[in-house]
């Protein structure tokens, strides 16, 4: 298991259909007990607003640069979700797969 200072994932977002996913993702990482750093475009900011309950804030003056994971968000049909939250939880379970990080959203692959 990696030191707790070493439990650290960056989410970015940058609105368009991708909240629910980043959403619930950090969502995921929270519960995991990883830290989450969440970096958000202004139209993710209006989108998650005007979307869902949620209210991110402002940007902060401070840049940073990370090394990063491209994962595209490409949900699998083949196991018959019945559910938009089947799709959000088949993209975000192979998210975490990527970082080995256990969950309970689906059957983990290979």
């Amino acid at each position: 298991m990696a030191r707790k200072d070493e439990r650290i994932v960056t989410v970015g977002m940058t609105g368009a259909s991708g909240a629910q996913y980043g959403l619930r993702l950090v969502e995921c990482l929270i519960k995991a007990d990883y830290g989450v750093y969440l970096m958000f475009t202004k139209a993710a900011q209006i989108v998650v607003g005007s979307e869902t309950d949620c209210k991110l804030p402002g940007r902060t003056a401070e840049q940073t640069r990370f090394d990063v994971t491209i994962l595209p968000a490409n949900p699998g049909f083949y196991n018959r979700p019945a559910r938009v939250e089947e799709l959000v939880d088949f993209i975000v379970a192979r998210v975490l797969d990527q970082f080995d990080i256990e969950h309970d959203l689906m059957k983990r692959w290979g």
